[in-house]
């Protein structure tokens, strides 16, 4: 698509997007069409060449609010999807599990589901 068209797409979605390189059609996107990501976050849309295609390392997000998890993981290059007691955000949610395990090499754009406990409710 061109620019102006893939904009339109993006948004439409309720996603922001961003561009990398120059050129008049998209050739790439991160993260991959079809991907489940949150929305109101960015889509990159590659222009005129090839998305890099070095791998990035997975922070350790665990105990940690949903919102540092979230920058933390942005921050690596990394998309996040909250599941559990994220819609709560208070300073008592926090992550305790991640689908992929820090350390971890992956694809620049990887969507990370992180698992979120209020831990102020007990058994």
């Amino acid at each position: 698509l061109s620019l102006d068209e893939a904009k339109k797409v993006v948004q439409k979605k309720g996603f922001g997007c961003r561009t990398v390189g120059e050129g008049l059609t998209v050739t790439d996107q991160i993260p991959a069409y079809g991907s489940s990501i949150p929305s109101g976050v960015d889509v990159v849309l590659y222009m005129g060449g090839k998305k890099p295609s070095e791998s990035v390392t997975v922070p350790s997000v665990t105990g940690m609010t949903a919102e540092k998890a979230n920058k933390t993981l942005t921050n690596a290059g990394l998309y996040m999807k909250a599941m559990g007691a994220s819609g709560y955000y208070s300073s008592a949610t926090v992550a305790t599990k991640q689908s992929v395990a820090s350390g971890s090499k992956v694809e620049r754009g990887t969507v990370v589901e992180v698992q979120f406990t209020d831990t102020t409710i007990s058994d």
